[in-house]
């Protein structure tokens, strides 16, 4: 595990230590947006929080790939990556189809049962997995923006532009992430400097910003009907 991260490992404790101990910024981002869950509005507040448990739990599967890597920690891994990517698409198609909260759950409960079977049943599918979350994330949020831009986010001002520095930020980790891998251009597997240490920073951070600069602001499956009934 981690073979493919460039980062050589040692036989220790925390087989890759530098990967190992970034992929605790995770739980630091997933955190940071629970926290802030608590001033939102009731039918958003859930939704938020959910996302900030996703983003740590992606620190807790990574921390168990990189460094003490028992058994199963590849999957772990992998289904928690799976579980913020598809956290977002199944999000947006819910606010995008005005499903209800209830519906909206149920369809994210079943995407993930549906990738942590693939993952068990399927060797070496981290790929297929991540690939098609990927797409259907891009897909839906795409189909929001185009959609309802207005609600997306605010055109100008500070949410408009996190979300802009989101984009840019996950990107460059994304492309130095693949320039540093095992065999890249980049890649020292002795040096303290990690360019997949630095994408988990650099992801932890834009799933911060886009929990603040989406998440916090757009109207939540079910959150229309909650405002209709009180």
């Amino acid at each position: 595990m981690g073979e493919s991260d460039c980062e050589a490992l040692d036989g220790g404790f925390l087989a890759q230590d530098v990967n190992a101990l970034t992929a605790l910024a995770f739980l630091a981002a997933g955190a940071w947006v629970v926290l802030r869950a608590r001033r939102l509005p009731p039918g958003r507040r859930g939704w938020v929080a959910a996302f900030g448990v996703a983003v740590a739990a992606n620190g807790i599967g990574s921390f168990l790939f990189h460094g003490p890597q028992p058994a199963g920690a590849g999957w772990v891994h992998d289904v928690a990556i799976a579980g913020v990517v598809l956290f977002v698409a199944v999000y947006d198609t819910g606010c995008l189809r005005r499903w209800s909260a209830a519906a909206t759950a149920a369809g994210y409960a079943a995407a993930l049962v549906t990738a942590g079977a693939a993952l068990a049943w399927l060797p070496g599918g981290g790929g297929i997995v991540a690939v098609t979350a990927g797409a259907a994330l891009i897909a839906a949020e795409v189909a929001f923006l185009a959609r309802r831009p207005v609600e997306a986010h605010s055109r100008v001002g500070p949410r408009a532009a996190a979300y802009a520095a989101t984009l840019v930020v996950l990107a460059a980790a994304a492309l130095g992430d693949l320039a540093g891998g095992t065999g890249g251009p980049w890649c020292v597997p002795g040096s303290v400097l990690q360019w997949h240490a630095l994408w988990h920073l650099g992801a932890a951070a834009g799933l911060a910003g886009f929990a603040y600069a989406v998440l916090e602001i757009r109207t939540a499956p079910g959150e229309e009907r909650l405002a209709q009934a009180s």
